[in-house]
């Protein structure tokens, strides 16, 4: 950040987040959500999925 004049803000926008398709990061509240639907006793068929919660990352 400080070798390249950045301030907090903009090495998030433009590092961190810049391949990101939803330019924020995910709150913890859905990833507790995403593991809650898993662990729910109607979901025990549910197995060996893979359940992206990346915001978009994949989609590049």
């Amino acid at each position: 950040m400080k070798a390249h004049s950045l301030s907090r803000e903009e090495v998030i926008e433009k590092v961190m987040l810049a391949k990101q398709a939803i330019k924020s990061f995910i709150p913890i509240e859905l990833i507790a959500n995403s593991v809650a639907f898993l662990a729910a006793d109607e979901n025990t068929t549910i197995t060996g999925i893979a359940l992206p919660v990346e915001g978009g990352w994949t989609a590049q």
